[in-house]
C-alpha cells in the first residue's frame, strides 16, 4: 500500500521537474509505457491489488456513507464518480482554442461507479447490479463542465462561449463500469475523458473572477428537464453531485490591456459530501509561453524591406538598422519562435495530453507554438508593425511599447 502511494505521487508531482524526474525514472518509465497504450477502445487504469481495492471500498464507505437514500419514497442513489487529474488555462485571444480544459489522463483518475454501488458489487450478480443501477431515478446523467458561482454553484452567464463537453452519456457504459469495478475508465470509445471552455478575448474576465466569486465545476445533468442533479430537489442548492475546483489565478503584470494569467494553485472538493481529497500541484515546469508560428512572427528583414528609401539611405543594411543609436529608428530583432524539442519527460507527456497533436512543445525553452500558420493565438493582422512584436517573457515588455507580452499555458495536476 505504502509503496503504491509513493509510486503514484512520484509520477504526477515529483517527476515534473528534471531533477526529480531522474530520481523517479523507474516509476516514470512504467507510467510512460501505460500512457503509450492509450488511444483506442475502452481504456481503464491498471487493476489494483486486491488488498488495496478492498481498502478503497472501506475508506469510501467511511468518507461517503450513503446509508439512507436521498428520498425514502424512491430509489435515487447516484451511480457515478468522475475524477479529474489535470486542469489547464490558456490565455489565447482566439476563441478557437480553449481557455480552460480539464481531463482524466493518468492512473487512478477517470470514471467508475459511486461508492454505494461499488459496495453492492461484492454481493450481487452483474445483471442484478445493472438492474439496481438502472432503477435509480438519477442513473440518466451526463457530466458537465462549467464556471459557477461559489455560493450556489449555478452557472454564470456566458459571453461568446464555446464549450466542448465530456464525450460520455453515462447510462450507455453501466456494464463497462460494473466490469471495471474499482479501476477507473480513462478512455471512452476511443475518446479521452476531457472537456473545455473557450472564452477567447473575454477569458481575462473569467480568470480574474475565479480568484473571487467563481469556481470551476464538474457536475451532472439529467432527468426529464436535463437539470443539474442534486442530492435534494431544487436548482439553487449547493448539494450537487460532482466536484468543485477553486482556482487561484496569478496575474502577470504588463502594459497589455488584456492582462495575462496563469493558474497558481487548485483545491478540490467532492460534493455533496466533502471527503478529504488529495492536493494539486502547479509546477513551473508546466507553464509555457505561447509563441507564434514562424510564418506569422515578426521578422526584422520583412519590416526593413517595406521602409522608405530615405530610411534605407540613412540605414543601408538591416544590420545598421538593428544597431541604430536612435531608438525611434531602430528595428527590433526577429520575434522569438518555438519549435518542438525532445519528446521525453513527464512535463512533455502532460502538455501533450492537454494540447493534442496541433502544437509544438519545447520543455527546455518552456514554450509552445502552433504547428500550422493557418490559425493563431494572437491578433495576426499586426505582424508587420514592430509595436506589436511578441516579446520574450523575461524582457521588460511592460515598459517597451514595441513589445507585445506573450500569453501562457499553465497546467496543474492532481496528486493521485
Amino acid at each position: 500500500m505504502a509503496h503504491f502511494k509513493r509510486f503514484s505521487f512520484c509520477f504526477l508531482v515529483l517527476t515534473l521537474s528534471i531533477w526529480l524526474f531522474n530520481a523517479c525514472s523507474g516509476a516514470a518509465s512504467k507510467r510512460a509505457e501505460i500512457l503509450r497504450s492509450i488511444g483506442t477502445g475502452l481504456e481503464v487504469a491498471p487493476p489494483l491489488p486486491e488488498e488495496e481495492s478492498e481498502k478503497i471500498i472501506e475508506e469510501s464507505a467511511e468518507a461517503e456513507d450513503e446509508a439512507e437514500p436521498d428520498d425514502p419514497t424512491e430509489f435515487n442513489y447516484f451511480p457515478y464518480d468522475l475524477q479529474l487529474d489535470t486542469i489547464a488555462y490558456m490565455g489565447c485571444e482566439n476563441a478557437s482554442f480553449f481557455s480552460f480544459k480539464a481531463g482524466a489522463y493518468f492512473e487512478r483518475s477517470g470514471l467508475r461507479l459511486s461508492e454505494y454501488f461499488l459496495r453492492k458489487k461484492s454481493s450481487m450478480s452483474q445483471g442484478a447490479l445493472k438492474e439496481l443501477i438502472e432503477s435509480s431515478t438519477k442513473h440518466q446523467a451526463i457530466p458537465y463542465l462549467s464556471i459557477a458561482h461559489s455560493v450556489n454553484l449555478t452557472s454564470v452567464p456566458r459571453t461568446q462561449t464555446s464549450i466542448v463537453q465530456f464525450p460520455i452519456r453515462l447510462p450507455r457504459y453501466i456494464t463497462d463500469l460494473i466490469n471495471a469495478g474499482n479501476t477507473r475508465m480513462r478512455n471512452i470509445g476511443g475518446d479521452p475523458i476531457e472537456a473545455e471552455i473557450s472564452y477567447g478575448i473575454n477569458s481575462i474576465v473569467y480568470a480574474r473572477e475565479l480568484n473571487k466569486k467563481w469556481r470551476l465545476l464538474l457536475s451532472y445533468k439529467g432527468g426529464k428537464e436535463n437539470k443539474t442533479l442534486h442530492k435534494t430537489d431544487g436548482d439553487w442548492g449547493v448539494d450537487v453531485y460532482g466536484r468543485v475546483y477553486r482556482l487561484s489565478m496569478n496575474e502577470i503584470k504588463s502594459a497589455h490591456l488584456l492582462g495575462r494569467h496563469v493558474i497558481n494553485s487548485v483545491s478540490e472538493e467532492k460534493r455533496p459530501q466533502a471527503p478529504p481529497q488529495p492536493g494539486w500541484a502547479c509546477p513551473a515546469s508546466l507553464r509555457f509561453e505561447i509563441r507564434r508560428h514562424p510564418d506569422n512572427a515578426f521578422k526584422a528583414q520583412k519590416f526593413y524591406d517595406i521602409q522608405t528609401s530615405n530610411y534605407k539611405k540613412l540605414y543601408p543594411t538591416l544590420q545598421s538598422a538593428l544597431n541604430a543609436e536612435d531608438s525611434a529608428h531602430r528595428i527590433p530583432p526577429d520575434e522569438p519562435i518555438c519549435v518542438s524539442g525532445s519528446s521525453g519527460g513527464s512535463a512533455y507527456t502532460v502538455a501533450g495530453k492537454v494540447l493534442g497533436n496541433d502544437w509544438n512543445i519545447n520543455t527546455s525553452k518552456k514554450c509552445i507554438s502552433l504547428k500550422s500558420p493557418s490559425n493563431y493565438c494572437y491578433e495576426i493582422t499586426r505582424i508587420n508593425k514592430p509595436r506589436f512584436r511578441l516579446a520574450k517573457a523575461d524582457s521588460n515588455c511592460e515598459a517597451d511599447g514595441n513589445n507585445y507580452c506573450p500569453q501562457f499555458l499553465s497546467i496543474c495536476v492532481r496528486k493521485n
